[in-house]
């Protein structure tokens, strides 16, 4: 159970990401008068049957309800030449306030878009956060799916 990025891991992203074009880099120098936000795409590459993905709605989820949580890789396994990144997502505390949804038996011509950060400010929490679940109902092979990460630069 997590939303990809807290607000300091998104803005890492953003800020250390080599291929960002220049001009999403100069945006993002300008302080709060530029907008960004990281939307993960996910799709599943055959029919999810079981394992389905569930996500929050955002509008029931108090800022106070995230936790943030940091992952480093394995040390072993990352380049030494390279700085080791940051990796910090938030962990959603239960709340009974809160509304879950979920596709079932999302089919591969059906994607989710999940916002995972922004940096607009409002009275909700500025990520969804997300979750496989299992039900009775579920059969056939464990869900696949490919997952992408799109930064959106607004100004």
């Amino acid at each position: 159970l997590s939303a990809d990025q807290s607000y300091r891991g998104g803005k890492y992203i953003v800020n250390n990401f080599k291929h960002i074009p220049e001009v999403a880099k100069r945006l993002t120098e300008t302080g709060t008068t530029c907008r960004f936000g990281v939307i993960n795409v996910w799709q599943p590459v055959s029919p999810v049957t079981r394992d389905a993905l569930a996500l929050c709605d955002r509008r029931t989820v108090d800022e106070q309800d995230l936790r943030p949580w940091q992952s480093h890789p394995d040390p072993t396994q990352w380049d030494p030449k390279l700085p080791l990144p940051l990796s910090e997502i938030w962990r959603p505390m239960y709340n009974p306030k809160h509304k879950w949804y979920y596709a079932s038996e999302l089919q591969t011509d059906e994607a989710l878009l999940i916002k995972c950060f922004d940096t607009k400010l409002d009275e909700h929490s500025r990520a969804v956060p997300h979750s496989a679940f299992r039900t009775p109902l579920d059969h056939g092979p464990p869900r696949e799916s490919v997952e992408f990460r799109c930064l959106a630069f607004w100004d």
